[in-house]
């Protein structure tokens, strides 16, 4: 990659990696508001904020598509079928209208508490992409 092409691309990275962020936030803050709902026995509380931390999911893929475009098909290929792949399982989980589906979105099996979840996971390795 000539270096003119290799800092559009890291500045692509970098501008995805910043829509993605704020985007990220909004998905955790909804499912700590799910978590509080469910602390407080409030299951239906729960269940709307899983639901809609789902919805928000499978909408991002789309999102992204003016991100991934403007960057070479060899680097965006990977990153499209991750996004596309996020926004699949949330699709996945409201087909099935599965509330403990929607609560698995973007953790592993075995994450633990304080361990990242995919999305943001996602996010730092763009913003190590960039810094390489």
């Amino acid at each position: 990659m000539h270096d003119a092409t290799k800092e559009i691309a890291m500045s692509e990275l970098k501008a995805l990696a910043d829509f993605l962020q704020p985007y990220h936030d909004e998905v955790m803050g909804l499912e700590r508001q799910a978590l509080d709902a469910l602390a407080k026995g409030d299951t239906e509380a729960y269940t709307a904020s899983m639901k809609a931390k789902a919805e928000k999911m499978k909408a991002l893929y789309p999102l992204t598509l003016p991100y991934l475009e403007k960057l070479p098909a060899a680097q965006a290929k990977p990153l499209d079928r991750t996004l596309h792949g996020f926004s699949a399982s949330a699709n996945n989980g409201l087909r099935v209208n599965s509330p403990f589906y929607w609560s698995a979105l973007l953790w592993d099996d075995d994450a633990k508490p304080g361990d990242l979840d995919n999305l943001q996971k996602f996010i730092n390795s763009l913003l190590q992409a960039d810094c390489q």
